[in-house]
């Protein structure tokens, strides 16, 4: 598991390495703007990954968005509007246990 920090607009590109690897990003989010976060694999072409999650949490409430298969083919997407101004943590991961590489996108 690594850990990076993202700003808006921003494209990561990284590896999952093992099949209980986890890629963690901390975003910090301003109360009513709406964010999207979208995980580019082996089916948008961006990377050798299949079948990537992503979710989004903070230490207050925990986990409370989550994606699995919502953009193109088993590609992840997620769209929110932030509850409020703060530190939030995006954690890629792989339903089945894949590894390989993709992309993210924070905006």
């Amino acid at each position: 598991m690594q850990g990076y920090t993202l700003s808006a607009g921003a494209v990561f590109y990284d590896i999952l390495e093992s099949v209980s690897d986890t890629d963690t990003f901390q975003v910090s989010l301003i109360e009513g703007n709406y964010y999207q976060v979208d995980i580019f694999d082996v089916d948008s072409g961006y990377g050798t990954l299949a079948d990537p999650t992503v979710s989004v949490s903070n230490a207050e409430v925990g986990f409370y968005q989550f994606d699995h298969d919502g953009g193109i083919g088993l590609d992840s997407s997620l769209g929110f509007v932030a509850g409020y101004t703060g530190a939030e943590v995006i954690t890629v991961g792989s339903f089945d246990g894949y590894k390989g590489s993709y992309a993210l996108y924070f905006g």
